[in-house]
């Protein structure tokens, strides 16, 4: 699918047709966009069960983790946190995931900056999220 962009007060932005809005193209939302684009190519996951930088509560904090997508069974199989193309995909970025995680209790989660992915499965024996290498089509 082709992306819609234009110039705004003197910002590229581009269509997030999930959000139904114009969003500021950063390096992040660039990656953000191209993956979710990635999960409907490449592992069959439904565009009506993709959550885009919805809010959850972290305590008292509030959180957007950058994608979720919802299972079947209405429980979360996925997150995924984007970064920009520049950052490295460290201890960090699988810290933050996992915070997203401890309250939405994905089978999955996954971290991206474009350029790589990678993925881990929740093993409720070990009670702790593994390494895999490559994530499941959507089922």
């Amino acid at each position: 699918m082709e992306a819609k962009v234009r110039s705004a007060s003197e910002q590229i932005q581009i269509f997030d047709r999930f959000r139904k809005k114009f969003i500021v193209l950063t390096p992040e939302e660039w990656v953000r966009q191209h993956y979710i684009g990635h999960l409907v190519d490449a592992y069959s996951v439904p565009e009506s069960l993709l959550l885009i930088e919805s809010q959850i509560k972290y305590g008292a904090l509030s959180k957007r983790p950058d994608i979720v997508v919802m299972g079947l069974n209405n429980l979360p199989w996925l997150i995924v946190e984007c970064k920009s193309v520049e950052v490295s995909l460290g201890p960090e970025v699988f810290d933050q995931v996992v915070t997203y995680a401890s309250v939405l209790n994905p089978k999955f989660i996954g971290i991206t900056n474009g350029l790589e992915h990678i993925y881990f499965e929740f093993q409720p024996e070990l009670k702790n999220f593994v390494l895999i290498k490559d994530l499941p089509c959507f089922s």
